[in-house]
């Protein structure tokens, strides 16, 4: 059975350019086909975090969608059973959290724009943390009432191949 395998294209070249150097000196050849396997590894691995880094992104910002719409489910699903929130120095299990911002019910006359600066951004296994800058811009009726800018740190985990949040700490930054 064939099976095709999509390889970057940053990759193609040297793909390209190991076969034939295979093809011209046995010794080359093995050598080259080393280079080979530990290049595709290579960017296997860059590729997986690549892909991990988008997912854990649109988490953070599909996240901050329910702090608007005040679904209580969809942030249950995006968090770790054992999630904390660190808010203004005290720490949140999720409960606390759900009754707190996510009680009453959404206005559809209030939205939030939300600004990320990612500052780090680091993986490593099932593991994640993002530092980042937040401002949002809080509104009613589309116009501009206030604006609360954070200092944030993210611990995010996969669990069962699906990214999850664990930690949130956020701190307001400081006015400048």
């Amino acid at each position: 059975t064939f099976h095709r395998r999509v390889i970057p294209s940053e990759a193609r070249n040297l793909v390209f350019f190991l076969t034939l150097n295979y093809k011209t000196n046995n010794m080359t050849g093995k050598f080259s086909c080393f280079l080979f396997v530990l290049t595709l590894s290579a960017c296997a691995n860059l590729y997986s975090q690549s892909s991990d880094s988008l997912k854990i992104m649109q988490l953070l910002k599909n996240d901050y969608k329910t702090l608007v719409t005040l679904d209580k489910a969809a942030h249950t699903r995006n968090v770790t059973s054992d999630y904390l929130l660190i808010e203004d120095g005290q720490v949140w299990p999720l409960q606390t959290e759900l009754d707190s911002f996510y009680a009453g019910q959404p206005d559809k006359n209030k939205s939030r724009n939300d600004f990320f600066t990612i500052k780090h951004f680091s993986i490593s296994g099932n593991m994640a943390y993002i530092v980042w800058h937040l401002r949002s811009e809080y509104l009613t009726n589309g116009k501009l009432i206030k604006e609360k800018v954070w200092n944030e740190t993210g611990v995010f985990r996969k669990e069962k191949g699906q990214w999850k949040m664990a930690l949130l700490h956020s701190s307001p930054a400081p006015k400048q």
